[in-house]
């Protein structure tokens, strides 16, 4: 009677140490992304260009949209798809070398948005735009592509806008 306890407790224990090894196998995980974060920001022309004739030309705001993305480690992503509210969007991708990054002010709010990049990650700005095909409306961000060699799909459910930002 004892041995079949001993046992069975044994073999209790057991399951419960590895069930979570189990558990965390079947979770997708993507590799290397800490945070990915969506944002879009108007833009205005900051000098009044005229025309030959002395007349303002008003020139439409320039909407742009981009994404932040942190990885663990220093390597690029490389993205193969962009997908904005259903949309195909091309893309570019460049590193921020600045380990605190103000990004912009919130227009909902007027805070400032920053971003503080851990010490053994590397900080992304992926800047986007239309193409003309449709996919799904899923997401208000979609991405595709590789990290490493290996695949990831990585959403962003909610873009914040950002205060406009007058160029010269």
């Amino acid at each position: 009677m004892i041995k079949r306890k001993w046992h069975a407790a044994g073999f209790i224990l057991m399951m419960l140490i590895l069930i979570p090894f189990f558990v965390s196998a079947q979770q997708k995980t993507i590799p290397g992304i800490v945070k990915v974060k969506a944002f879009y920001q108007i833009r205005l022309q900051g000098t009044q260009m005229v025309d030959e004739n002395g007349q303002p030309v008003y020139l439409a705001a320039d909407t742009i949209h981009f994404a932040v993305m942190e990885l663990k480690g220093k390597q690029a992503p490389v993205i193969d798809s962009l997908f904005y509210f259903g949309k195909y969007y091309s893309c570019t991708v460049s590193g921020i070398s600045n380990p605190k990054w103000n990004i912009g002010k919130r227009k909902k709010d007027g805070k400032d948005v920053a971003w503080q990049l851990q010490t053994t990650s590397s900080l992304w700005m992926i800047e986007f735009s239309p193409v003309n095909k449709s996919a799904f409306k899923k997401n208000a961000l979609l991405l595709k592509g590789k990290i490493n060699r290996k695949k990831f799909t990585a959403s962003v459910s909610v873009e914040e806008e950002l205060e406009a930002e007058i160029v010269h």
